[in-house]
């Protein structure tokens, strides 16, 4: 694990994307690539049912940060319980504990929250 990890849940087929990033995973990938090297990690947990939904997100986003996903319909994941996932893209940030420090903010505040983590 890394200093800090941001958790994202997250399902481009499921939410039909197409060809276009959300916003969200924009500022996601930017603040991941900033802050890489100073031990930000990144995990993307796919719910799209779909492996060519999963790899094309996978490829859209151009993300190198570690993306998993189970491949089912959302009524059997695993995942939708255990983070309590009412809405995507949901972003969790954990400390190197592995405990959630934050969760679900978006734009600016996203960024300041990152941003301060690193100064």
């Amino acid at each position: 694990m890394s200093n800090i990890d941001v958790a994202v849940i997250n399902g481009a087929g499921n939410m039909g994307i197409g060809t276009t990033v959300p916003a969200a995973n924009v500022r996601l990938l930017e603040l991941y690539k900033k802050y890489a090297s100073k031990g930000l990690g990144g995990y993307a947990v796919s719910l799209d049912e779909k492996k060519e939904d999963w790899t094309n997100a996978i490829n859209l986003y151009n993300s190198n940060w570690m993306n998993v996903s189970e491949l089912v319909p959302l009524a059997k994941s695993q995942y939708l319980p255990i983070f309590n996932v009412s809405h995507t893209p949901s972003i969790y940030i954990l400390n190197n504990k592995g405990e959630i420090i934050q969760k679900n903010i978006y734009k600016d505040n996203l960024s300041n929250y990152i941003d301060s983590l690193f100064k």
